[in-house]
């Protein structure tokens, strides 16, 4: 599933795109991790924009890492259903 993303720079790099209805989620701003194992849990896309996509929602999107498809070079394919 992962190509050669090397770092979390790389990482956030890549949009994330829901296959369910082609919507553009944005771009990873963290990373969970599961401490006792040191594998990625989830990401986290920052909210939609409010306002004229001025001022950013207060809530993130947590995916859980089950939910990825496919981490290709520019784009990262998500399922999941709001």
């Amino acid at each position: 599933m992962i190509d050669t993303c090397t770092s979390f720079s790389d990482f956030k790099r890549k949009e994330v795109i829901n296959v369910c209805d082609g919507a553009r989620l944005g771009t990873p701003c963290d990373i969970e991790f599961n401490q006792g194992t040191g594998i990625i849990s989830s990401i986290i896309v920052p909210g939609h924009a409010k306002l004229l996509g001025i001022l950013k929602s207060s809530e993130e999107i947590v995916i859980p890492y089950s939910k990825i498809i496919k981490i290709g070079e520019d784009v990262i394919l998500v399922e999941i259903t709001f």
